[in-house]
């Protein structure tokens, strides 16, 4: 039992029963799965895009061109959204 738990936590409870039955007969432990141990996965959230594009919109010109050293003060502005949150996420 106590390799169980030990594995489980190294796969940061990630482990289901599957795979912690595999990783334990690995390790010398023949088990089934029906063994439960109270241990409970946690699901780890799937990427989710951030960004959609409507390809029927239309993108704006691209001023800079990787020109970053602008001659003079108020020509090229840059900004960063990224951490607003928004109802998609």
């Amino acid at each position: 039992m106590l390799k169980a738990k030990q594995l489980f936590k190294e796969s940061r409870d990630s482990l289901g029963s599957r795979e912690l039955a595999k990783a334990l007969h690995k390790a010398g432990f023949p088990v089934s799965r029906e063994k439960t141990l109270g241990l409970v996965v946690k699901q780890r959230r799937a990427y989710k895009v951030t960004t959609k594009r409507n390809l029927t919109h239309r993108v704006a010109d691209n001023l800079v061109k990787i020109k970053f050293n602008p001659s003079a003060k108020n020509q090229v502005w840059a900004g960063d959204i990224t951490y607003l949150k928004t109802p998609e996420g």
